[in-house]
């Protein structure tokens, strides 16, 4: 966090005490990108903070640092979804109607009347107003044949009369957030614009969708009729926030420690896996933990709230709702964020890649604007769960007539969506081969795996590929399909250790006397001790060594993208076993840490 006044790369020597150091400080791979190639669902450009990944050399203020101790007045934070507090988005096309929205009465309204597109049928929304008599009210329309972003608050439909308050437009391929002191993109009390942060439907309402950017959250600023309130918001601003709430600089408002354009996140030392949480949760936990989210106005009393769109649905919320408690107590303020000055959050290398669309994260084809409903083929009725066993003579033969789908096609995106239902089910593959068949985990994955590898074949089948749940999709082309690892085996995780630096190839056996031995002596760490942390750090580098796996199998050896996937699989092995014997447990890189207790 480097206010605008002093924006360095250090923190001052009289906060030394009050820092909590990221870890590891080592080099993390970076996983393929869930965001989509579509300005709308994935706006802003690779320069914006809202695509920023936290770094390795983040700094976390301490539990004695006042923005800690404010933090901690509360133990949960809202999810404002759609209208009047979240934010309403929609896209519009040459077939949309033109209207006039009209300026509303009242102080502090600006940019209006404005003629723009809406959505046929109208953009309705939910109007609500809070003790003080305000209401957000934002909506934000992007009009896809100018590619204006039209952002409007206070804004109501009016009965096919639509008027606000305030109106801008801004660059959707732009930061999202000024540069400068008082430049103002959006509306909001921070200046930033609307979409920059906002949880949006069809990522979280999406079983195994990654949350590829930075969140937004308002906090606490000043006392409500009747109601005091825990006031965590400063007066300071630091960016990516340009600008301040108005009433900001009075005596009584605004006496907290955290900042306009703070970035509060969970440090990687938490176990995320150890919070208990729902799927979504844990997603939302891994981006907290990735990207974090930053201030960008005031509001509510509480421990503040963060934005989403009108998508999101109540499943998915109320399943937020119950995970935030757990995650809130661990997050904490990051004190060196330069944002103007380096792409990644508090320096070192990054935990995640920058997904934006013109970014270098790897990135795969997505739904469009339509997104937040296609997960229902997760559930699709009627769907057969796949076979643990290696597909027939015919079942080969049906493979070897593919061809891939030409790019730009129905086909080719939904060829898309069957990588990644598979690249999901190898996901939970991991967690199988980590956990005790029998056990909530292990059976949790394993139906997660099921439905996902159904639906891979589901999605195959459409675009014209035929496989099968044993045929990987980098198989699916050739002449005689080689069949993948199954739920059951260890074999996605052994064959690893062919590509380990100085690592023998696995076979499809028991392991050697040696190996036995090198792990007969292990013991569990016991919780809440240096052993366990390093060992919970290692399981973490495995899981990104698998990923990097998955990557290999399915990309050309050779390529770029096979290369690249390579030396992360060799870089976060080799510290899986480094970190496995920080913590007294003796692996290999072809053992699993479900078998390094064996």
């Amino acid at each position: 966090m480097i206010p605008w006044a002093l924006r360095c790369s250090i923190v001052c020597p009289a906060f030394a005490a009050l820092i909590m150091m990221s870890s590891p400080s080592t080099v993390i791979a970076q996983a393929g990108c869930s965001a989509p190639k579509n300005i709308f669902l994935n706006p802003f450009s690779k320069q914006s903070a809202h695509h920023r990944p936290i770094g390795t050399g983040a700094q976390y203020a301490g539990d004695s640092h006042p923005a800690t101790r404010d933090w901690l007045k509360a133990s949960s934070f809202a999810v404002n979804v759609g209208g009047p507090w979240g934010v309403d988005v929609a896209e519009v096309g040459a077939g949309d109607p033109v209207m006039t929205v009209q300026k509303k009465g009242g102080s502090g309204g600006y940019g209006l009347p404005q003629t723009i597109r809406l959505p046929d049928g109208g953009l309705k929304t939910k109007v609500g107003y809070n003790a003080l008599g305000s209401t957000d009210g934002v909506a934000i329309i992007y009009d896809s044949v100018d590619r204006m972003t039209h952002q409007l608050r206070n804004y109501e439909w009016n009965n096919g009369k639509p008027v606000a308050l305030q109106y801008l437009n801004w660059s959707i391929t732009g930061l999202g957030h000024g540069t400068r002191p008082g430049q103002r993109i959006g509306t909001s009390a921070s200046g930033v614009a609307a979409l920059f942060g906002i949880l949006r439907g069809h990522e979280i309402n999406a079983a195994g969708y990654s949350i590829d950017h930075a969140l937004q959250i308002a906090l606490p600023r000043r006392h409500l009729p009747n109601q005091r309130c825990n006031i965590m918001l400063s007066k300071d601003i630091v960016p990516p926030a340009t600008t301040r709430d108005g009433s900001a600089g009075n005596a009584d408002e605004n006496t907290g420690n955290i900042p306009y354009g703070a970035l509060l996140a969970l440090p990687s030392s938490v176990s995320i896996s150890a919070l208990g949480l729902s799927e979504p949760g844990t997603r939302l936990a891994r981006a907290l933990r990735d990207y974090g989210m930053y201030v960008v106005d005031g509001g509510g009393c509480g421990g503040g709230a963060i934005r989403a769109d009108q998508f999101v649905s109540d499943q998915t919320a109320n399943q937020l709702r119950r995970d935030i408690p757990k995650i809130y107590r661990h997050i904490r303020m990051v004190l060196n964020n330069d944002v103007l000055g380096s792409p990644v959050a508090g320096g070192g290398s990054a935990l995640a890649p920058n997904c934006a669309v013109d970014g270098n994260g790897a990135t795969v084809s997505a739904p469009q604007s339509k997104a937040s409903t296609q997960q229902a083929s997760a559930n699709a009725p009627g769907a057969v769960a796949a076979k643990d066993s290696k597909p027939s003579a015919s079942q080969s033969a049906g493979a070897s007539g593919n061809s891939k789908p030409k790019a730009g096609t129905a086909a080719a995106a939904d060829w898309a969506k069957a990588v990644r239902f598979y690249d999901w089910a190898m996901m939970s593959k991991q967690t199988m081969d980590r956990t005790k068949p029998g056990s909530a985990d292990y059976n949790r994955a394993k139906a997660n795996y099921d439905r996902n590898i159904t639906n891979y074949v589901v999605h195959a089948n459409r675009a014209g590929v035929t496989v099968t749940a044993d045929i990987p999709p980098n198989k699916a082309f050739e002449g005689n399909a080689a069949t993948a690892s199954t739920p059951q085996s260890k074999a996605s995780t052994q064959q690893a250790s062919a590509n380990a630096p100085g690592a023998v190839a696995a076979k499809d056996s028991k392991p050697s006397a040696s190996q036995s031995a090198g792990t007969s002596g292990n013991s569990k760490p016991k919780a809440g001790t240096a052993a366990a942390a390093n060992w919970a750090k290692a399981v973490r580098f495995y899981d990104w060594s698998m990923t990097s796996k998955q990557t290999m199998s399915r990309t050309k050896p050779g390529s770029a993208d096979y290369d690249r996937a390579k030396a992360n699989y060799d870089r976060n092995i080799k510290n899986y076993v480094e970190h496995a014997k920080r913590a007294g447990v003796t692996v290999t890189a072809d053992m699993s840490p479900s078998e390094a207790f064996g």
